[in-house]
């Protein structure tokens, strides 16, 4: 299983200059928070918080490889997540309890307690996301987009979750955030057809948090 460590932003500069890989999968700690609008502002070009490329199949025949990066920030009291998704044909089922089944974004965290934590996100036009899981009460915003960091349409998912919602209030500098994020896709606008994450394989991250890779 993967290490990887929250770090100041002195830190940061530090690894990418010395060990890139390692860098590579680090969160940045940021003195000013994103507005959560679904735009990119500029803390996150600034921040040196690094991409982290979505494309690790897990079930079915992806539409979209890669299914696009995220980049993450914290401070205090929040985590703040920058998912832009690659997605040319977009639909989000509509049905309660199915969210998920359709095209969908998945933050899995391992809490403090400890214990999993699914943290779904339904596709929205332009909108609040159908939230779904395990904790619903980040603040979340989905917007599409005609031309993404990599030239092709789909939308971008910005979030804040508050460290004591996923009981993780004590986790500071040097402390380490078991996660994983996943993305549904589905170009047929019936159900989902594929999942993607960034680092593992399993087909479990929704229900048990030992396949999660630490930040």
């Amino acid at each position: 299983m993967k290490k990887i460590h929250l770090i100041s932003i002195l830190l940061v500069c530090f690894f990418f200059s010395t060990n890139n890989s390692y860098a590579a999968r680090n969160i940045a700690l940021t003195s000013t928070a994103p507005t959560i609008d679904g735009t990119i502002d500029n803390v996150w070009n600034t921040s040196l918080a690094p991409a982290q490329t979505i494309n690790t199949t897990t079930t079915g025949t992806p539409t979209n490889a890669p299914a696009g990066r995220w980049r993450a920030m914290y401070d205090a009291t929040n985590f703040y997540f920058l998912i832009e998704i690659n997605d040319t044909y977009r639909w989000g089922n509509p049905t309660a309890g199915s969210y998920w089944n359709g095209d969908a974004v998945e933050i899995c965290v391992k809490t403090g307690t400890p214990a999993k934590n699914q943290i779904g996100f339904g596709y929205v036009s332009n909108g609040t996301p159908r939230v779904y899981g395990d904790y619903t009460a980040s603040e979340c915003k989905m917007v599409d987009v005609t031309s993404n960091y990599s030239g092709n349409p789909g939308y971008i998912l910005e979030v804040r979750i508050p460290k004591s919602g996923i009981a993780q209030s004590s986790l500071t500098t040097g402390g380490e955030l078991y996660m994983e994020v996943c993305v549904n896709q589905t170009s047929n606008g019936t159900n989902r057809q594929a999942q993607l994450a960034t680092y593992s394989s399993s087909t479990t991250h929704y229900s048990t948090y030992a396949s999660y890779t630490a930040l």
